[in-house]
Formats: structure tokens, C-alpha cells, sequence
């Protein structure tokens, strides 16, 4: 594993670039084994799946992040801060019989970016967060069948409220965009499946307690 980094950081901002590399033997990936098993409980054929060591690769990228921070200051927007870090990834790996290929569902980009604001008074604090990642390919056993999934954006919500010293009460709306996950398969038959699958925003209130 090699790092290289360097931040410049300021009272009120902060600015950071990493660049990584990383060799890794018997890369694990969860693959189709090809074999199909016919299930009593809901009367259809299933893919056998299973963790295999596929092969030997690297993965390598950049990172980058920053911060504006205005929690100190005086000004009307005291409390605020603004937040984004980015990821630049590549990778490799040497499948055992096989060809020289991307890991299993990476993207070649990841961002958040994200802005929060906290009344120190009434402690409450608010955080927006947007993520993206880019167009990933799922690698099958069955060469005749090509996965991808399209890029996706997401949007979430947290609102917490300072009950004392260790305890807070909290509220999470997550993928409040209600982005839908795009697959696109290509078979080797040259037929073409394209499907959405929609998880919804998922809501989550509780407390939250340090003892």
C-alpha cells in the first residue's frame, strides 16, 4: 500500500489531495457459479452464487477534499459549513482463467458534497448530503451476459437535537430523491434487458446515547 498526501488547512477552510496505490493478492468477489438450483419454496431456478479468491489485482485513485468551515464566526451565516470530497478510481485484476478486467462493481468516480448548519443555542443541527457515483459494470461467470448499472445520484437529510451532555435525538430521511437503481444487461444472443428498481426514501428517527 502507498499514500502520498498533502493539506493545506486554515482556521476557517481546509483543502486536501491524496493519491493511493494498493496491491492486493486473491481478490475476493462474489460470482455466479454457473450452476442453477430449482427452489421448492417459491417454484423458480436460482443462480448458485459464491466468495471466490479471483485473482490478483491493484486499485489506485486520487482523493480530494474540502471544508469551509463558518462554525466561529461572527457573521450571519455563523454555524454554516460547507463540505465536498472526490474520488478518482482504477483498478485491475488478473482473473484465473480469465481475461485482465476492472474490479467487480467499481466506478471510476465518487463524490458528496454537503452543507451543514448548527444554532448552538437551541442545539439543533442540520445536514444536507448529495452523493454520486458513476456507471458501474457488474462481471458475470456466464460470459454471455454483460451488467451495467447507470450512474446515480442521492440525496439525504439528518436533523439532530441536543437532549444533554450524551444523549441527542435524531431524524434521517435518506435518499429523499427517491433515485431509482438502472440495470442494463446485454446477452450474448443480442437481447437486451433494462430494468429500475426503486428502494424509496427510507425514514429513521431515534436516540442516540453515549454512556
Amino acid at each position: 500500500n502507498y499514500d502520498l498526501g498533502m493539506t493545506y488547512a486554515r482556521k476557517k477552510a481546509l483543502f486536501a489531495v491524496n493519491l493511493f496505490y494498493k496491491e492486493i493478492d486473491d481478490v475476493i468477489e462474489q460470482v455466479d457459479t454457473g450452476i442453477d438450483k430449482f427452489s421448492s419454496t417459491d417454484n423458480k431456478t436460482k443462480n448458485v452464487l459464491r466468495i471466490e479468491n479471483v485473482g490478483d489485482g491493484w486499485l489506485r485513485g486520487i482523493e480530494l477534499e474540502q471544508r469551509i468551515d463558518f462554525s466561529e464566526s461572527d457573521e450571519a451565516y455563523s454555524g454554516l459549513s460547507l463540505w465536498g470530497n472526490e474520488s478518482f478510481l482504477d483498478s485491475e485484476v488478473q482473473v484465473k482463467k480469465g481475461p485482465k478486467r476492472p474490479f467487480n462493481e467499481q466506478p471510476d468516480f465518487i463524490a458528496n458534497f454537503g452543507f451543514g448548519y448548527a444554532h448552538v443555542s437551541t442545539g439543533i443541527s442540520l445536514n444536507v448530503v448529495a452523493k454520486y457515483r458513476s456507471e458501474i459494470d457488474k462481471f458475470k461467470a456466464d460470459k454471455n451476459e454483460r451488467e451495467k448499472e447507470k450512474e446515480r445520484w442521492t440525496l439525504d437529510l439528518g436533523i439532530r437535537k441536543t437532549l444533554g451532555k450524551n444523549m441527542s435525538l435524531f431524524f434521517d430521511a435518506l435518499n429523499l430523491s427517491d433515485a431509482k437503481k438502472k440495470n442494463t444487461k446485454n446477452f450474448g444472443n443480442g437481447e437486451r434487458e433494462v430494468g429500475e428498481e426503486s428502494t424509496g426514501t427510507l425514514y429513521i428517527v431515534g436516540i442516540k446515547g453515549r454512556f
